[in-house]
This record gives C-alpha cells, sequence and structure tokens, in this order.
C-alpha cells in the first residue's frame, strides 16, 4: 500500500514539477502558474508512468539498489518511448520520469530493505 501511494502520487507529482522546473529556473515566480497549468494535461500520463515503475519496483522488492536503478530505467524507457510515438524525442526529458521513479522506488524500501557493503565506506 505504501508503495503505491508513493509512486501513483508522490511520483506523479514529481514527474509534473520535473517538467515545470527548467522555465521556473529562470522565473522562479512562473512555477506556480506552469504547474498548475501543466498538472491536468501531464498528470494522468505520469500517473500511468509511475505505476509501470512501480511495479518494476514491486516485482524487484527483495534486490535491494537493482530495484532503484532498474525502476528508474524502465520509467526512462517509457517516457523515451512515448516521444518516440509523439514524434519528437528529447532525451533529457526522460529524466522527468527516471529521478522521481528513483526517488519513490528509494523512499519504499523501508528501514534495512537497501543494503550497503560495509567496505566500500
Amino acid at each position: 500500500m505504501k508503495r503505491a501511494l508513493l509512486f501513483l502520487l508522490l511520483g506523479a507529482v514529481l514527474c509534473v514539477a520535473m517538467l515545470c522546473a527548467p522555465p521556473a529556473l529562470h522565473s522562479p515566480k512562473a512555477f506556480w502558474p506552469i504547474f498548475l497549468g501543466l498538472a491536468p494535461i501531464m498528470f494522468p500520463l505520469a500517473v500511468s508512468l509511475m505505476a509501470i515503475a512501480g511495479v518494476v519496483d514491486w516485482l524487484l522488492a527483495d534486490k535491494g539498489w537493482i530495484r532503484i536503478i532498474a525502476s528508474s530505467l524502465v520509467a526512462f524507457a517509457v517516457v523515451i518511448v512515448i516521444q518516440y510515438v509523439a514524434g519528437s524525442v528529447a532525451p533529457l526529458i526522460g529524466f522527468a520520469g527516471a529521478i522521481p521513479a528513483a526517488i519513490c522506488s528509494w523512499l519504499s524500501a523501508g528501514k534495512g530493505n537497501v543494503q550497503v557493503r560495509k567496505e566500500w565506506f
């Protein structure tokens, strides 16, 4: 339940916010008008994108860091495929799906589910 809420709500909002970020960097006051104008259009697409990334995360729930990488790569690939079908491909927009998927996957891990080798630190 926690994973579904994270991916479908937080992930979708983060996707739309990531799409609004580049114009808002030039004018921070423009973020909310852009976000509120883009949200009704992009939120259903972002929910479906995050649902796919959430299923990948759920299938790899016991794999540690691999599931974080896999869910973000799947989200990136889905965004690129959607762009290819639409007719224009801008690879950097793929990060608008990959970064929220990685954040949601990391947050859904819970305590102690992501193992880090002690010799790395």
